[in-house]
């Protein structure tokens, strides 16, 4: 439903936000670490993290692939 909003993604930006969910991952680590006493010791952070990295990797996992027919010459969009 998010990759319908109409907005036109620059495919820099697009690749930006992308590779900023690598974020993510230090974030579940300290949801762990160290295992006596996690930095993150609430239950509710590593759900909130995995809903977060769920919804982004719909979204940023969609919309390459709506926006690709639009970067085709019309000669090939059935295609591609």
């Amino acid at each position: 439903i998010l990759a319908a909003v109409p907005y036109d993604w620059p495919g820099g930006r697009l690749l930006f936000f992308s590779a900023l969910r690598v974020v993510f991952i230090p974030l579940f680590v300290m949801c762990v670490y160290p295992a006596s006493a996690p930095t993150l010791s609430h239950p509710a952070w590593p759900c909130l993290f995995s809903l977060l990295m769920g919804v982004t990797n719909g979204y940023f996992g969609s919309v390459p692939m709506i926006l690709a027919a639009g970067k085709v010459p019309p000669e090939q969009r059935e295609l591609a």
